[in-house]
């Protein structure tokens, strides 16, 4: 009873400690202070442009090793003007949010090749705004995320920014220039599509040589990996796509480890 009564308290603590710091948040949101910050940084790129708008946009990159996950986290001073979009790096210290702005980047429409745009709705407005630019090779050249409101949540999370607003008429800016830019290069899901095919050889590859590695240790699994490994490799080679080597490597390596297992099996397995 004493235990319960105890996990109790540290629980009610807990949430009041979590109330109390949301309610400072919200605060802060209402009164701009982390929103002038961003327009201050970004004064000397909105002068040169000739404009006040500015918005604070983010993006979270995931990188995956083995069972760890990685992840960068990006931030920036976001404006607009004609048919370009003009970015401005954010260092944003995760105790005092102090910010410090780097070099602007300038992406033209006339040197992409896709804008897709993803947004959510809350009570009949844009909330949220995704974007993700391609270049005319179709890599990505950039992901970012524009929220109507941002809530500090952690470290992680440094800033209180309420701009609804500035969030709609973006989605009003960004959504004709992205109908516009497709239009502009009607090749992109030919090539968009020969990337995802291309994409088969490649994970092909990679499960084929941790195939030629596992049979060294457990040959049925480094069998199975190759395997698995070469026929995506010929699925990806039948849907068109055009580089041999996937293919080549998958088949070197599952001949590989069925020449291994073949020696283990009757030369050292005795």
């Amino acid at each position: 009873m004493d235990k319960f009564l105890s996990l109790l308290v540290w629980l009610l603590l807990l949430l009041g400690i979590n109330l109390v710091k949301i309610s400072r948040n919200r605060k802060r949101l209402q009164s701009g202070e982390d929103k002038a910050h961003v327009k201050k940084a970004a004064e000397p790129l909105l002068e040169a442009l000739g404009t006040d708008k500015v918005l604070y946009a983010h993006w979270e990159e995931h990188e995956h090793f083995g069972r760890g996950t990685k992840t960068t986290f990006y931030r920036y001073a976001l404006t607009y003007q004609d048919r370009s979009l003009y970015l401005l790096p954010l260092q944003v210290n995760k105790r005092t949010r102090e910010i410090q702005p780097g070099k602007p980047i300038q992406l033209k429409a006339e040197s992409l090749g896709r804008i897709t745009v993803t947004t959510k709705e809350k009570n009949g407005a844009v909330s949220r705004v995704e974007l993700h630019l391609y270049d005319k090779e179709a890599k990505t050249v950039l992901q970012l995320t524009v929220d109507g409101t941002c809530l500090r949540k952690s470290r992680w999370y440094p800033l209180n920014i309420l701009q609804q607003e500035e969030c709609e008429a973006f989605y009003q800016f960004i959504l004709p220039l992205a109908q516009q830019v497709e239009a502009e290069n009607p090749g992109m899901d030919a090539i968009m599509e020969a990337h995802a095919r291309e994409g088969f050889g490649v994970i092909g590859l990679i499960l084929a040589a941790l195939g030629a590695f596992f049979v060294l240790f457990v040959f049925p699994v480094g069998i199975l990996f190759a395997l698995i490994g070469l026929i995506l490799a010929v699925i990806g080679k039948i849907k068109g796509g055009k580089s041999n080597k996937g293919l080549i490597i998958s088949l070197l390596c599952f001949a590989w480890t069925l020449g291994f297992s073949w020696f283990y099996i009757n030369y050292l397995f005795v």
